[in-house]
């Protein structure tokens, strides 16, 4: 009998470390998760979306023929409705930005600010999103000589979703604290347009969908501040039911050391 009940209190005992360990575990994930949304551009080179072997090799020097892929001459004929063609076209046009990031190519800097929106890779929407535009990897990996140019056209540009890749490419150089801090030292909101006038879309018309895209970043935003609260809710929780688990053992332990001394 005695060899039963100290098994059960033994038993009881490793199941409440076992639940303490995993409350330690979740709460170290959800550090870890906060830390990872804070940190931007974790990946040194990204890949996108072919075999490695396929990939242009980002350290061989850019030639006239790309040039021309990156700026679109003589491809305005394509579209994302011409299917593999344009595919392929991204595809190396994303290899020559990432080559420009990769060599810290200065001189691109005005092309790859003009062509922040313009790049988009069509495959790729549950990536991050300095993938998915690859010129605002590559204005971070340039650093420091792309943070004055990249604020110069935050200022004046109109289109709020150009500004927002903007001020992701100045996160991905001076982290998130510094771009906010930055941007609040130049008085830059980058919720609201710019004054004057809109520039004319291909169809002659005002971007009337910035107002859209500002309720957008608007929501973002309020998403990011509940997650936040969510996380720091979910730690405190974590916290505050440690010393309960503690204590719930020891209350287990001494009723079952008291009806084991009952038989003894």
């Amino acid at each position: 009998m005695r060899i039963f009940y100290m098994s059960a209190g033994t038993i009881a005992w490793s199941r409440i470390m076992l639940t303490a360990c995993a409350a330690f575990w979740m709460l170290a994930t959800t550090n870890a998760q906060e830390k990872a949304n804070q940190d931007f551009f974790v990946h040194d080179l990204f890949g996108y979306g072919r075999s490695q072997a396929a990939e242009r090799d980002p350290a061989l020097p850019i030639t006239d023929s790309e040039v021309k892929i990156l700026k679109g001459e003589g491809y305005e004929h394509l579209s994302p409705r011409n299917g593999m063609p344009y595919i392929n076209y991204t595809w190396e046009r994303i290899g020559v930005v990432r080559a420009i990031g990769h060599q810290k190519q200065e001189l691109w800097i005005p092309d790859l600010i003009e062509m922040v929106t313009v790049i988009e890779w069509p495959r790729g929407k549950i990536l991050p999103a300095e993938v998915i535009f690859p010129c605002v990897w590559a204005l971070a990996q340039i650093g420091e000589p792309s943070v004055e140019p990249v604020l110069k056209a935050i200022e004046s540009s109109r289109n709020l979703r150009e500004r927002r890749l903007l001020v992701l490419a100045i996160e991905g150089i001076r982290g998130k604290a510094g771009a906010a801090q930055l941007l609040k030292e130049r008085g830059i909101d980058i919720s609201r347009p710019v004054d004057g006038p809109s520039r004319p879309s291909r169809r002659g018309v005002h971007e009337a969908t910035e107002s859209h895209t500002g309720n957008a970043s608007k929501v973002k935003g309020k998403n990011d501040k509940e997650t936040d609260l969510s996380s720091k809710s979910r730690s405190r929780l974590i916290w505050a039911a440690l010393p309960l688990l503690v204590v719930l053992g020891i209350s287990l332990i001494w009723r079952l050391n008291k009806k084991r001394n009952q038989y003894y």
